[in-house]
């Protein structure tokens, strides 16, 4: 990983505490905690250094935001331990193929969310849930797939989010049994984009956009044959508007993948993720200013969809075709957006995951609004993200 000596707009400040974030104390309190001691491909290590440099010298974590971070970097090589040490214990799990994966990517706030949900009711797909990225051994049984335990250890971990940040619940509804970005998988390599999402992390931020993923895709195909060895997938849908930027990466270790691009008008979009991250930011860290987190959002998806624009000129054929689906036809038709999803992946949709998916929409499992549209409130220039954004509104809203 390498970073710029002007890394983003702000590198933030060094915090004056002392509280100490070290590789080898959590690595150790991870190998004590799981009985397995090989966490694989060491270049996990070399982001993780990074980050937790930035996190002590940028974060200013508050106090929930300490036990936050300390939670979710330990249960995270946990979750890698557990991952290598079931392929060490059981080598038939790295036969399990994974033909024609279907990735959801795009600017965040495009509604990647809602297509991963309704895809989430269709239950000859599989799509990764929440509980199970969390803990993914011991793996998943199709036999008990939709009562595990898990489920509700998951559910009651997300309470402290909600009750730190209650906006949370309507701009990104969470819960065990839901759908969940694969985000998590690559957050267990220490190269996935969650931590800049809840942490003021600039630096790791900026160099994790630049950064080589295909050891963190290796281990990322790794987690997925373990979740579907006893609880099969055909096809897997994943969303993670992050794999933007690193398709080159993603495709060298799953050739035969399916990519689904979201768009949206990238005003409305990076001004509702500013509102989202600065929520996450606010619970977890002093001193969140919206207008610099829009500038760091700006400058990162400038970047990400350029590469993206790129790799697909190189990339895309008539083999392998991308599907484009726009924001504002999604949110006024979902079941016809997803019905021309289903078609162009060669998928049958039956009229009972049709009905259910309406049914999903009709009844949603959690309540919807809060969110913020308005640019001058959190401090955001428009016509910078306009002329930032440039090439992806010419090539996708010209």
């Amino acid at each position: 990983m390498t970073v710029s000596p002007h890394a983003f707009v702000s590198l933030g400040t060094k915090t004056e505490d002392t509280f100490k974030l070290e590789v080898g104390s959590l690595m150790n309190e991870a190998v004590e905690t799981t009985g397995f001691s090989d966490f694989g491909d060491p270049s996990f290590r070399e982001p993780l250094e990074l980050l937790l440099e930035s996190l002590r010298n940028e974060a200013t974590l508050t106090p929930f935001g300490r036990k936050s971070v300390l939670d979710l970097l330990t249960s995270k090589l946990q979750a890698r331990l557990r991952v290598i040490g079931a392929h060490a214990h059981h080598p038939q799990i790295r036969a399990g193929r994974i033909d024609s994966p279907i990735f959801i990517v795009g600017l965040p706030r495009t509604g990647s969310t809602l297509v991963h949900h309704l895809f989430g009711v269709d239950d000859r797909v599989r799509v990764p849930r929440r509980w199970e990225l969390l803990r993914p051994w011991p793996a998943p049984e199709a036999a008990t797939y939709l009562t595990d335990s898990r489920i509700e250890t998951a559910n009651q971990e997300l309470t402290p989010s909600y009750e730190h940040r209650p906006h949370l619940r309507a701009m990104h509804p969470m819960r065990g049994d839901f759908p969940e970005e694969c985000s998590h998988i690559l957050t267990a390599h220490f190269l996935g984009g969650l931590f800049s999402i809840l942490f003021d992390v600039p630096t790791f931020q900026y160099a994790l956009m630049r950064s080589d993923l295909r050891a963190a895709y290796k281990f990322h195909k790794m987690f997925l044959q373990l979740l579907q060895w006893r609880c099969p997938a055909t096809p897997w849908v994943l969303k993670y508007p992050m794999h933007l930027g690193h398709l080159d990466d993603l495709l060298r270790v799953y050739p035969d993948a399916r990519i689904i691009w979201l768009h949206r008008d990238p005003v409305e979009a990076i001004t509702s993720a500013t509102h989202l991250i600065s929520i996450a930011h606010t619970a977890h860290c002093d001193g969140e200013n919206p207008s610099t987190t829009a500038l760091r959002l700006t400058e990162e998806w400038s970047y990400r969809t350029r590469a993206a624009m790129e790799q697909r000129a190189r990339i895309e054929d008539s083999d392998r075709p991308w599907h484009d689906v726009w924001y504002d036809e999604l949110i006024a038709d979902p079941l016809s957006c997803m019905a021309e999803i289903y078609a162009w992946a060669g998928l049958v949709l039956p009229y009972g995951t049709l009905f259910r998916m309406r049914d999903y929409l009709a009844r949603p499992p959690y309540p919807r609004g809060g969110y913020a549209h308005d640019p001058e409130r959190l401090g955001i220039n428009p016509a910078r993200i306009e002329h930032e954004l440039a090439d992806c509104i010419a090539a996708y809203f010209g």
